[in-house]
């Protein structure tokens, strides 16, 4: 378990910080690029999420499920994975021209191709971040994809106040895979992994028919309203919508994202192990909604000091979209599980199955919902969320057994932590006349007593986060891993 810890810890730091390194970069940008400009980095971003998804036909997560990995099995993923990727990037380039005029945007054909470029670097890193997964390796892969963060922002900054307009996105795209592959070369210089091979395509291809073809419909679902919006309404409008997205999913960003990247790992090696994972999964649900929950009810409520804070008075349209997000993506914790379990005892097919069933009913609402406008197509995500959970949840049941008063009783405790956080805002509203435009100072004092209502809430309910929060003051109390972490980092950035 102290392993397990240790992963989450490491992941954990890497979230927060790579969530500060977006909160500044976004405040920064929002402030040096206009809505439209924004919007038309999201039509073309949204043409990459569409091509990344193929990349995972070949998909090198098969070498973390399996209980032995050999040198064959990291080279045929590789060479699958990079002549796919390598195609991808050719057929975009080949479809950039006519997707720019098809936007009216010009610049849209070079984005997409310094994009194609960055796809094919990324891939060369893909081998050994994988192994370092499989291995929980999490302070190595944190202190890479912090560093790599830092570079991309830094990047997308400067690049903007140059004046390069949306393609600072694009080119910072660039240097974030760079260096990410740079990085994990210094961890692992085994250049043998990339000896093309073939030998052990069938396993390859096991995991990632399945796996790929959930991602393709996934990524479809994401990417699709984008570029509906972007062909009936004004781009500056696709920007607004774009970066209220951005605004009411920070919580899923810094807590489901961060468990996502660690679940898939922990969940196969219990399976392996031959453990049960009911337990390990309603706990999980309970530990996650101790954060989830709190964090997107305070950004519902304070939507409109946080977007004139992160992204300036300019945004303020956005302020309605985030509201009604942040209160749909209320449901979204099992989200972030489902796939993960499913990926670890093998039953890809269920997982795909559950996205087959849920997202293409969920894209035909959205795009409807879409010519009515941009809250239209917000308020359609209170139905569709609940929806997909609800869908994704039923295939988990058939292969881990738990009653709904099982999952509600792992909640419970949640739910009362949430209340406890969010009086003591509602109570600085009911002061400032019930009047949910705070101010900036009145907006961080509601903030600073947030977190002292979590921490009460915690202890009222004895909530079990408490006891990991206390275990891992302990464990940094008597192991220097974060110190060794903090220095590791420091000296890649420096060499």
């Amino acid at each position: 378990m102290s392993g397990i810890r240790r992963a989450l810890f490491f992941a954990s730091v890497e979230r927060y910080i790579g969530l500060v390194l977006n909160f500044v970069m976004m405040a920064i940008v929002s402030r040096l690029l206009t809505p439209t400009e924004v919007g038309a980095s999201a039509i073309g971003l949204a043409l990459i999420t569409i091509a990344l998804s193929l990349k995972e036909f070949a998909a090198t997560g098969f070498l973390v499920q399996d209980k032995e990995v050999k040198l064959s099995d990291v080279r045929t993923a590789f060479t699958v994975q990079f002549g796919l990727t390598l195609a991808i990037a050719a057929v975009l380039f080949l479809v950039s021209r006519r997707f720019a005029e098809l936007y009216q945007e010009p610049a849209l054909a070079f984005f997409v191709r310094v994009t194609a470029v960055a796809l094919l670097v990324d891939t060369v890193g893909a081998p050994i971040t994988t192994l370092l997964r499989r291995d929980l390796a999490y302070d190595a892969l944190a202190a890479i994809n912090v560093t790599a963060l830092g570079v991309g922002a830094v990047v997308t900054i400067v690049l903007a106040a140059l004046g390069f307009s949306f393609l600072c996105i694009a080119w910072a795209s660039f240097a974030t895979s760079c260096t990410t592959v740079g990085l994990a070369l210094l961890y692992r210089h085994d250049f043998r992994v990339y000896r093309p091979t073939l030998e052990c395509w069938r396993r390859a291809w096991a995991f990632g028919g399945y796996n790929g073809a959930m991602t393709v419909v996934d990524k479809l679902y994401e990417a699709l309203p984008q570029l509906v919006l972007g062909r009936i309404l004004p781009l500056g409008l696709v920007g607004l919508y774009r970066r209220a997205i951005t605004i009411s999913s920070m919580s899923d960003r810094f807590v489901l994202s961060g468990l996502f990247s660690v679940a898939f790992p922990i969940l196969a090696a219990e399976f392996r192990a031959g453990r049960g994972l009911k337990q390990p999964l309603l706990k999980a649900f309970s530990y996650v909604t101790a954060f989830h929950w709190p964090a997107v009810l305070l950004i519902g409520i304070l939507a409109h000091p946080i977007v004139l804070l992160v992204l300036g008075p300019q945004w303020v349209g956005a302020v309605p979209l985030v509201r009604i997000l942040a209160l749909s993506a209320l449901a979204l914790f099992p989200v972030v599980l489902i796939q993960p379990l499913l990926l670890a005892i093998g039953e890809m097919r269920h997982a795909f199955l559950a996205s087959l069933i849920t997202l293409p009913l969920s894209a035909a609402l959205l795009c409807a919902a879409g010519t009515l406008g941009v809250e239209a197509m917000a308020a359609s995500q209170l139905v569709i969320i609940p929806f997909q959970v609800y869908i994704g949840l039923s295939f988990i049941r058939r292969h881990v057994p738990f009653t709904w008063s099982e999952m509600a009783t792992a909640l419970r405790q949640s739910a009362g932590t949430s209340a406890c956080t969010i009086l003591p805002v509602l109570l600085v509203i009911a002061l400032n006349g019930f009047d949910f435009r705070l101010s900036l100072p009145l907006g961080a004092i509601a903030g600073a007593l947030s977190i002292c209502g979590w921490v009460a809430g915690v202890r009222l309910t004895g909530h079990p986060v408490g006891n990991e929060i206390h275990h891992a003051a302990q464990a940094l109390g008597r192991h220097p891993a974060a110190a060794r972490f903090v220095s590791r980092l420091l000296a890649v950035s420096a060499g």
